[in-house]
């Protein structure tokens, strides 16, 4: 019995590498530069947002320092107001107090003037000096003179006044006119009483001794009256 060779062959085909298998290393180079734009994109897109929400959170920040410095601005005007006005307050209340301070020393004057009149009213007969008194601000001598006469009976009496300062100029002695020299108030008029004010200046290099004051009028007997008061006496500084 023989044996028949078979007309047909099989043969095994060779397995065939797919086209990613191929071409793995483009497919893979392709995919990474997917992946590196994918991911550039979202993270410029992430830091753009930040960006963005940090630059809102440095405008809010601004604004709300502008708002601060503008509160900051209205209370130091506020403050410079009060202190101006505290200042303004304090020379009001110096000038208050300086000025009554004055008026203080201007009726203890007065007390004092009727305090004299009154223990002299037996002695006032007639028209006469009851007083004077010398007071010294800065360089000038300010003269107080007060005339009186008797509290009954009396008839309004009117005339002239002269001052004069006796003193030493040098080594010799000297009588300065104060009315003259210095042009002061020269009439008075009065029926009880009258206070007269005058301001002078010594002159340099004189030191007073005597202040004469002399009056004139016609409505009064004697005719003239003259009275002199040691300068160390009624100089009270």
């Amino acid at each position: 019995m023989s044996v028949k060779t078979p007309k047909y062959i099989i043969q095994q085909q060779p397995e065939q590498a797919s086209f990613v298998r191929r071409h793995w290393l483009m497919v893979s180079l392709m995919v990474l530069a997917v992946l590196t734009y994918l991911l550039g994109r979202y993270t410029n897109i992430d830091v753009l947002q930040a960006f963005k929400g940090q630059q809102k959170t440095l405008v809010e920040e601004n604004q709300r320092l502008v708002t601060d410095n503008e509160a900051l601005k209205v209370s130091v005007s506020q403050w410079k107001t009060e202190a101006q006005v505290k200042t303004q307050a304090i020379k009001e209340l110096q000038s208050t107090i300086e000025t009554m301070a004055e008026q203080q020393a201007a009726l203890k004057q007065e007390v004092q003037f009727f305090e004299r009149l009154l223990s002299a009213k037996d002695q006032v007969k007639q028209l006469s000096v009851l007083s004077a008194q010398v007071t010294q601000q800065h360089e000038l001598s300010q003269i107080q003179i007060v005339l009186a006469q008797k509290l009954t009976k009396a008839t309004e009496k009117s005339g002239r006044i002269t001052l004069r300062l006796k003193g030493i100029s040098g080594d010799k002695g000297d009588v300065l006119n104060l009315t003259q020299q210095f042009a002061l108030e020269d009439e008075f008029s009065l029926k009880y009483f009258q206070v007269l004010n005058f301001s002078i200046k010594v002159p340099d290099g004189f030191n007073p001794t005597m202040l004469l004051v002399e009056l004139e009028s016609s409505k009064n007997k004697p005719k003239v009256i003259s009275e002199q008061f040691e300068w160390s006496d009624i100089n009270k500084g």
